[in-house]
């Protein structure tokens, strides 16, 4: 993690957010987020549930999960976040 990244848990993530990410330039900022409502919702229930986000420049939504952890580097009226 850089040093000017800080650790979210993906029930926390906001529109505006800018996550690292797997894809290429390796950072990209949420643009919409929804409920996940899948046969397995019921699985994170008890966490507040799970949540489509969707990217700048994903073409696919990805999955995530309340609990899971994510690199925020940078999130709207707070600019660079520090850890």
């Amino acid at each position: 993690m850089a040093a000017n990244e800080q650790i979210v848990l993906g029930k926390d993530l906001q529109v505006g957010d800018v996550i690292k990410v797997w894809w290429h330039p390796h950072y990209d900022r949420i643009t919409k987020i929804v409920p996940y409502e899948g046969k397995l919702a019921f699985l994170w229930d008890k966490e507040g549930g799970a949540r489509y986000a969707h990217f700048e420049i994903a073409r696919v939504p990805c999955l995530i999960e309340p609990m899971q952890e994510e690199s925020l580097a940078h999130r709207p009226g707070v600019g660079v976040v520090r850890a």
